[in-house]
This record gives C-alpha cells, sequence and structure tokens, in this order.
C-alpha cells in the first residue's frame, strides 16, 4: 500500500473515532440537560400548580393540586409499553426549561409536555404550562 492510501485509513479510522466521540458527547449533554429539566421540576414537587396554569387540575383528588401530584398521575401511566421521560433546558434570557413524559402501549396512548423558567435555581410557577394528551 502507497502512503497516500495509509494516510487515507488512517484519517478514516481517526475521523470514525472522532464522530463515536462526538456522538458520546452529545448523547452526554443531552443526558444532563434531561436530568437538570427534571430535577428542577422534581425540586418544586410541593409547590402548588396556579389555578391559571394550563397545568391545574385534579390529580387524584389532591386539592390544591401540587406538582408531585402531576408527575405521579402522568408517571404512573408508565408500567408497559413504550415510555419516555425526556427533559431539556436552554438559557436566553431566562432559563427556560421543558419536560416531556410520553406513553404508548397498544390503543392507549398519552403525553404530558410541561414547560417552565427557572428563577433564581427554582421553577418560577407562574409560567408553569402544559400540554396533556390522554
Amino acid at each position: 500500500m502507497n502512503v497516500l492510501g495509509s494516510i487515507g485509513i488512517c484519517l478514516i479510522g481517526l475521523s470514525v473515532v472522532g464522530g463515536i466521540a462526538l456522538a458520546k458527547k452529545s448523547a452526554d449533554d443531552s443526558q444532563q440537560r434531561s436530568q437538570q429539566a427534571i430535577a428542577f421540576l422534581l425540586s418544586s414537587s410541593a409547590e402548588q400548580i396556579p389555578v391559571n396554569s394550563s397545568c391545574h387540575g385534579i390529580y387524584g383528588g389532591e386539592v390544591p393540586p401540587k406538582i408531585k401530584d402531576l408527575l405521579a398521575m402522568e408517571l404512573a401511566t408508565l408500567s408497559r409499553g413504550k415510555n419516555s421521560v425526556l427533559g431539556t433546558c436552554n438559557q436566553s434570557n431566562r432559563m427556560q426549561c421543558t419536560v416531556a413524559i410520553a406513553h404508548a402501549f397498544s390503543e392507549s396512548v398519552s403525553s404530558a409536555d410541561i414547560r417552565f423558567e427557572v428563577k433564581a435555581g427554582h421553577v418560577d410557577m407562574s409560567t408553569i404550562d402544559c400540554t396533556l394528551t390522554p
């Protein structure tokens, strides 16, 4: 094999290794963003959901409803089928986060997208917003 062929093979090998490392870094970043969003929401679990929020509802009969009641109701459906809990936070003027909970088992399909802003390291309850599907 000539020198150019050896260099070509070496460059291909390096690009594959670099691509794998980049994919792993991207997956690690994604996992950290998910953990951050979920941690913010869990740390506010005892907070009451504002009456004017689209997240306000009756979750297991608890009145007034709290974040933990919403999370318990949504997470309870994740026993079988295809399930996911993903989160992300993006920093603009204020940190904005989303936690998405999805469930699919046969004809049973449901999801919850919980969006909020973070203020002083905590969920700003005045910004909590949900899109809930049955």
